[in-house]
């Protein structure tokens, strides 16, 4: 038996040993582009994929792209991810869509945009567990994440409950867009509460925020919802309405519709999110946000909400700088209990 010498060269002109192509090979099989691996040892992705083929690894189809879910890097499901609600996958992914997600009907790609991990595992465990597909993760401005899947049938069945998924205008013009299909939540119409709280807990994870507001020494508390389109926004008002959450329609100078989105600030209403569940858990804000980057968002609301049902008051003459930093360290106090229990 002929032995092989991994410390060698596979022969005299290759730039590196077999040990060394072998480690290419290992990136490559947990995960790795081959651009990355190009990049990483100052190769060209035509040297690295001969490498590869040479140590006869499969290679990846583009539609097949970098299996995470559940494999490489054993990403796992939220703690409070939505088991019993299987059969109804395809609508929590719409809900997805409809917020920080994108759906290409002409290249059946389904996609996630967003800087939280949490969001991105959820997302990820949806279609694995509902498809059985392993989506295509990828990095981008060293902040956030694209996660995507091509995939005809779930293209379909997506549209079959909204004709479209695009929330605004795009690379068109306002009047050619509303003369597309548009799209609806009517496919929630005769759903049961079980998955509109979960729905609503999905959107307003990726496009809602928890913030204080001040009118001198007194808090109030303020949730506010993401979304210009002027008749979905509508419906999201009415879909709220029926889970016993009160919002207004807020208006805006800038967006493409002079529509923001929604707005909550009866106490009965934001106790009322609470109680469906709030946030999906571990969810944190982003740093859009001044003073509450990186904390939870739900740890926010409830400390707000705690403060204001207790009839906290601030010292009078406090900055709104200084009344922010005393909720932050409110919030971390509440993180470090979390830790120990």
């Amino acid at each position: 038996m002929n032995f092989i010498d991994i410390n060698q060269k596979r022969y005299k002109n290759c730039k590196f040993t077999i040990n060394e192509e072998l480690k290419f090979k290992e990136l490559y099989e947990q995960g790795w582009h081959i651009s990355k691996i190009a990049k990483e040892f100052n190769m060209s992705l035509m040297g690295i994929h001969r490498i590869l083929l040479a140590h006869k690894t499969k290679i990846r189809s583009h539609g097949e792209g970098t299996r995470l879910l559940h494999e490489h890097i054993k990403v796992k499901s939220p703690k409070d991810f939505s088991y019993h609600l299987k059969t109804k996958f395809d609508k929590l992914l719409a809900s997805f869509l409809l917020t920080d997600g994108h759906l290409n009907t002409k290249t059946k790609r389904v996609m996630l945009i967003c800087t939280d991990n949490i969001l991105q595992r959820y997302f990820l465990t949806l279609i694995k567990e509902r498809y059985n597909f392993f989506p295509t993760s990828k990095s981008f401005m060293f902040k956030g994440k694209e996660t995507s899947v091509y995939s005809k049938e779930i293209t379909e069945e997506l549209l079959k409950l909204s004709p479209s998924y695009n929330t605004y205008p795009r690379n068109v013009s306002v009047e050619e867009y509303f003369k597309r299909s548009q799209p609806t939540l009517s496919f929630l119409n005769n759903e049961k509460e079980e998955l509109l709280k979960e729905f609503i807990r999905i959107a307003m994870s990726c496009e809602g925020c928890v913030f204080p507001e001040f009118a001198r020494d007194i808090l109030y508390v303020q949730l506010q919802f993401a979304c210009s389109h002027p008749k979905l926004v509508e419906e999201w008002q009415e879909l709220f309405q029926k889970m016993g959450i009160k919002s207004f329609i807020l208006k805006s100078k800038v967006t493409w519709s002079r529509v923001k989105g929604l707005g909550i600030k009866e106490l009965k209403s934001i106790k009322r999110f609470i109680e469906i569940g709030g946030f999906i858990e571990g969810v944190k804000i982003t740093g859009k946000s001044k003073y509450f980057k990186g904390i939870e968002k739900n740890d926010l609301l409830k400390i707000l909400f705690e403060m204001k049902i207790n009839n906290f008051r601030f010292v009078k003459n406090l900055t709104n700088e200084e009344k922010n930093k005393i909720i932050l360290n409110s919030c971390k106090t509440n993180q470090n209990k979390k830790k120990f229990l």
